[in-house]
């Protein structure tokens, strides 16, 4: 699919801030769980099984009975229009109700969806504060529900660097920024991937303090805990001055390697790769 492609007509999990185009996926979503329907894995494929011993996993999807439409509600609708659908109803005024009637008939994925969908953007104006906590809540669970049901996950997130930050970054422009600081004047922002790559992907070997000194986000403590759980090993250390406190020794370390760690999953290239000391 391309970039044109509406959002919710993409085969990718869609970010909690894009509420209506998360319930306009909802419905294709549940068909494609009752599509999958009793088999143990979300590509379709079943497998032969054995008779189930004590604490084994029950052979029902018991996820995908929880959202397939039959006789019955499924519960997991029956959550959406108890706890989203019915607080927005509720709270509208006379004409904003004429202007998005309630779906007639059988409440199904698709109607009540779309009724949510159109009624979104209007119903901020008329839920208290504690109401849109909830209604988004109850939203993002029910799609976290639909979307572990057909093995769609969220795309990996780069945490963001900052020291007691547990945020994670998002590109905006050329940057990486956090995504808890985005507004604030003082936001936590570093180069973004390209930029990255292109400053220390072929870049000298540095010592600990030029690493910390150079690198954004990096720090000593966390660059020693890296070493000490072999995520990262020097390219070479010396005894020639007290760089480094582990026994005076000093290391010497290839930048990309460090990179990737603090900026984990910017690149999928082999680390250190081109490097030179």
């Amino acid at each position: 699919m391309t970039d044109d492609t509406p959002l919710h007509e993409r085969d990718e999990w869609i970010p909690p801030e894009c509420k209506v185009e998360r319930l306009l996926q909802m419905p294709a979503l549940a068909a494609m769980a009752a599509q999958i329907g009793q088999s143990r894995n979300p590509d379709g494929t079943t497998s032969e099984h054995s008779a189930p011993t004590f604490g084994s996993r029950p052979a029902a999807r018991l996820d995908i009975i929880d959202l397939a439409e039959g006789p019955t509600t499924p519960a997991e609708l029956q959550t959406l229009v108890m706890w989203c659908s019915r607080p927005i109803w509720e709270a509208l005024d006379p004409d904003t109700k004429a202007a998005h009637p309630q779906p007639i008939g059988t409440v199904s994925w698709g109607t009540e969806c779309a009724w949510l969908a159109d009624v979104w953007g209007d119903s901020r104006a008329w839920l208290d504060e504690a109401d849109i906590d909830m209604v988004d809540m109850t939203l993002d669970d029910t799609y976290r529900c639909l979307t572990k049901a057909v093995g769609l996950r969220p795309p990996s997130q780069i945490p963001c660097p900052h020291e007691g930050c547990r945020s994670h970054l998002e590109p905006m422009g050329d940057m990486l920024v956090c995504h808890a600081t985005r507004w604030q004047p003082f936001k936590h922002e570093y180069p973004g991937a390209a930029r990255l790559a292109a400053d220390w992907r072929q870049h000298r070997a540095v010592t600990t303090s030029e690493a910390v000194e150079l690198i954004p986000g990096l720090t000593a403590g966390r660059l020693r805990q890296w070493k000490r759980r072999h995520k990262i090993r020097p390219v070479h250390t010396d005894q020639s001055s007290s760089d480094d406190p582990e026994a005076g020794q000093r290391h010497w370390w290839r930048p990309w390697d460090i990179v990737l760690l603090v900026f984990p999953g910017i690149d999928t290239g082999e680390k250190g790769q081109d490097m030179v000391a």
